[in-house]
């Protein structure tokens, strides 16, 4: 296992209290530098940090830092473009945090297992909310049956207890 020297040091002697935190202002992980040890601050931001909202210089609801990584910078994609002929749009694939570029990648039920109950899985990256909805025998009305789920960086399952009535089920994503 090998480390990286990130310029910082925790003294053996060092008080229960102190920690190495981030510093700065920004959106991604370059935005910031490490510094310490100072007071710790279990689940709140580190004194001298502040998370800024993900950059989109030219308003089209993409992020410059997922447009600079699939499309070489920060104002390339066109949202309403299907680059890879997926069927999804760039804007679409952004808030799946799909890659615009793999026509194998996009948002989907992977799959759907009946034991008694119904299991819906997919993949979920985190910074995402996912739901599931199903609709009612004979019509075209769908109700939520999960919402609001944090992504997990994995496989997320969603369990239907009453599958008997419903006839359908559809997965969403979206930005929090």
């Amino acid at each position: 296992m090998s480390s990286i020297d990130i310029g910082v040091f925790e003294p053996t002697s060092n008080p229960t209290n102190l920690s190495l935190n981030l510093v700065g202002a920004g959106a991604t992980a370059s935005d910031f530098s490490w510094t310490g040890p100072t007071t710790q601050s279990r689940d709140t931001l580190n004194a001298g940090q502040m998370i800024l909202p993900p950059y989109d210089p030219d308003l089209d609801g993409i992020n410059s830092y997922w447009e600079s990584l699939h499309f070489g910078g920060p104002t390339n994609a066109l949202p309403d473009e299907d680059t890879d002929g997926d069927g999804e749009k760039n804007l679409p694939e952004f808030i799946a945090d799909t890659i615009p570029t793999n026509a194998l990648s996009y948002f989907q039920i992977s799959t759907i297992t009946s034991t008694g109950q119904i299991t819906i899985s997919f993949d979920s990256p985190t910074a995402r909310l996912y739901g599931v909805e199903t609709s009612i025998p004979l019509g075209n009305d769908w109700s939520a049956l999960e919402s609001n789920l944090p992504g997990v960086g994995g496989p997320m399952s969603v369990i239907d207890t009453n599958p008997a009535a419903h006839t359908g089920y559809r997965a969403n994503v979206r930005l929090p």
